[in-house]
């Protein structure tokens, strides 16, 4: 009676250990979905406003906004956003820290794009701050 007891104890801490676990993972799950909902959320006004741009037929005054993401240790790449409607740039690093850390990687990318730009598939990126015709192509990223 007395293992029975113990067994049927140690039952409901494997179960409670199990619905934690489950419930860790559904937490996780849900992050990773709102992050995702809200990157989509991002490529939606970018398009919209795109859309806008194009209709209008103007040029802008082109600015960038940079963000590094890690994905392994060590590892990452950096994102360039516009807002006349260019590509996405997507640029991979390895060896992070031994180039400075990812802040340094983005203030030599800002620089590159502050004082030339940069031409990437044929596409040029205009120096921040250039007036530019809105990209009217369907390339939607690129890869340097």
């Amino acid at each position: 009676m007395i293992g029975s007891f113990y067994s049927k104890k140690k039952k409901l801490a494997e179960d409670k250990a199990k619905k934690l676990n489950l419930d860790k993972v559904a937490e996780e799950k849900k992050r990773i979905l709102e992050r995702e909902a809200e990157s989509l959320k991002k490529e939606i006004a970018l398009l919209k406003n795109r859309k806008i741009l194009i209709k209008n037929n103007k040029d802008i005054k082109i600015k960038y906004t940079y963000k590094f993401t890690e994905t392994n240790r060590d590892e990452g790449f950096v994102t360039i956003s516009n807002n006349a409607g260019y590509p996405i740039i997507k640029q991979t690093f390895i060896n992070v820290e031994s180039q400075g850390g990812s802040n340094n990687i983005v203030k030599g990318i800002k620089k590159i794009m502050n004082t030339n730009g940069m031409l990437i598939d044929q596409i040029y990126f205009e120096k921040s701050g250039n007036i530019t015709p809105v990209y009217k192509g369907e390339i939607s990223e690129v890869y340097n």
